[in-house]
């Protein structure tokens, strides 16, 4: 009967440390795509300083914690978000388009009532129990962070005379777009294209290699469709398999999965109406060879620029030169 009951017990705790490890998981799935704000916006961010930001454009922009929690709300979803246009005592309660709750997510909003005024912040970064949060004051810090312990027991870090409300899910457990506000995407600083490794030719399965602190994953081919997400890999990088490409008038867009999902990315590739071309491939095989460096070489011997395209600019800097053979035959090298 002892024996019984000693294996019932190890049953019963490894149940337990499963479900507290999918816990975990869950709680900190959408921090592997998320980027935390940790300093403060520059004066030409858009999502905090121009009229897209409506406390800015009504006259009561930063210092302000909900011009700030509106402009990092644009910022994150990479789309207009819709929250409320009032005081921060009232977000909680007339917010709509989002999930709320009482556990604390990345990317979420922290929402703090008072008798005379409220409080809104940013959840940045959960580790170790803590939870750090981006903040602006109303006629005070232009931006600070604060902390506070992730179960609540210290108010979130927040003022004594707040009552904390709840948290506003900007995003999905994934690191997806969460609610339903959708609309025009501004690119800002997330459609920094990336290199393709490897054959580019139309659907044709390639491999890229991400390096980027941001990199919005959009709905679909176009910087005009939501950010389903966003990648973050930081110097070390990731791959990511593209099973299909096409092409706007801006970029080629390659399909990949992102976290169970379809999404599109922008290639640092030449678009043509044949299809898609990494820069130097000047003979548009779907493949850099030497014969490339080779017609390259001649066109600027010839000093004939004219039989010229954008592929010849391998060190994209807007010009075609010798610096370009340079650059193609380092990526030659190396291939």
């Amino acid at each position: 009967m002892t024996r019984k009951k000693r294996i019932a017990s190890l049953i019963a705790a490894l149940i337990i440390a499963i479900m507290s490890t999918m816990v975990f998981i869950s709680a900190n799935a959408a921090s592997d795509t998320y980027v935390p704000r940790l300093t403060a916006p520059s004066s030409d961010n858009g999502y905090y300083f121009s009229n897209k930001n409506i406390f800015y454009s009504s006259g009561y922009g930063m210092p302000n914690c909900t011009a700030y929690a509106y402009g990092r709300a644009y910022e994150i979803l990479g789309s207009k978000p819709s929250l409320p246009g009032y005081d921060a005592r009232r977000w909680y309660e007339l917010t709509t388009a989002y999930e709320k709750g009482q556990e604390p997510r990345v990317g979420a909003i922290a929402c703090w009532w008072g008798e005379s005024s409220g409080h809104v912040a940013v959840v940045e970064k959960i580790e170790d129990g803590v939870v750090t949060f981006s903040n602006s004051s109303w006629s005070g810090t232009m931006f600070y962070l604060t902390t506070g312990k992730a179960d609540g027991s210290n108010n979130f870090g927040g003022n004594s005379s707040w009552t904390f409300q709840g948290f506003i899910y900007l995003l999905d457990d994934d690191g997806s777009s969460g609610g339903s506000s959708g609309g025009a995407t501004d690119s800002g600083n997330n459609e920094t294209p990336v290199d393709p490794i490897g054959v580019i030719g139309e659907n044709q399965l390639m491999r890229v290699n991400i390096k980027v602190n941001s990199l919005a994953v959009r709905s679909n081919p176009s910087t005009d469709a939501s950010a389903i997400g966003y990648i973050s890999t930081g110097s070390q990088g990731k791959d990511y398999f593209v099973s299909e490409l096409c092409t706007d008038t801006k970029y080629c867009w390659g399909k990949i999965n992102y976290g169970g999902r379809e999404g599109w990315i922008a290639l640092s590739t030449w678009a043509t109406n044949e299809g898609c071309y990494t820069y130097g491939d000047v003979d548009m095989d779907g493949s850099l060879t030497i014969l490339d460096s080779t017609k390259m070489q001649r066109s600027i011997a010839r000093l004939d620029n004219g039989e010229t395209t954008d592929l010849y600019d391998c060190d994209k800097d807007g010009d075609f030169d010798i610096a370009d053979c340079v650059a193609l035959q380092k990526i030659l090298a190396v291939s």
